[in-house]
């Protein structure tokens, strides 16, 4: 089903080039039946390369857009990771909690790109992470030790699908990482925070 979803366009222009085609070769015959062979089959011969030259810069246009759209993107999604992996290592590395103004400013200007630049399956899993961030950031100002491991357990999940979303859009269709291979990536593996696990 997805791979009709990706392709229908391609299959739709196709068909609609060949039955074009067809009838462009019909009105050549209908135009030259008093004409040689050698003049028909030149004519078919000029179609034809008219016809694949043309296909042929459509379709590298398109693959260059494509390609230039994706660079600004990663460009974006990166700026994302980059913001979240430094705020999840931000207390250990400075001793504190992150400045609550620092993430509301990397967040606002994450926000005014992705609108432009994501699909919306990455702006909905973004905005699904924002909840996410909102419910851990209560419970750590609660200082909830019983809540904190399922709110941060969802706050990795959420992230996760964040992390498919934008992986698939720039091209990494059959991507499989879940939420339990990024908290590896963020987590030390200890007693504590193996907790942290049993959630995902």
């Amino acid at each position: 089903m997805n791979y009709f979803k990706k392709y229908w366009k391609p299959l739709l222009l196709a068909t609609f080039i060949v039955v074009m085609a067809y009838y462009v070769l019909r009105s050549f015959f209908g135009l030259f039946d008093g004409a040689s062979d050698g003049i028909k089959a030149t004519s078919i011969t000029a179609f034809v390369s008219v016809l694949v030259f043309t296909m042929g810069r459509y379709l590298e246009q398109r693959r260059e857009a494509k390609q230039t759209i994706n660079v600004e993107k990663i460009e974006v999604y990166k700026k994302f990771f980059d913001f979240y992996f430094d705020a999840m290592s931000y207390e250990k590395l400075h001793d504190k909690p992150i400045p609550q103004d620092k993430v509301l400013r990397e967040m606002l200007s994450f926000q005014k790109e992705i609108i432009f630049w994501g699909t919306d399956s990455v702006i909905k899993a973004y905005l699904d992470f924002k909840d996410a961030l909102v419910g851990f950031s209560e419970s750590a100002a609660k200082d909830n030790a019983e809540e904190l491991p399922q709110k941060l357990a969802t706050m990795i999940g959420a992230v996760s699908v964040v992390l498919i979303a934008m992986r698939r859009d720039v091209g990494y269709s059959f991507t499989s990482l879940d939420s339990k291979d990024l908290a590896r990536l963020q987590l030390s593996q200890d007693v504590e925070t193996m907790k942290i696990f049993d959630h995902l």
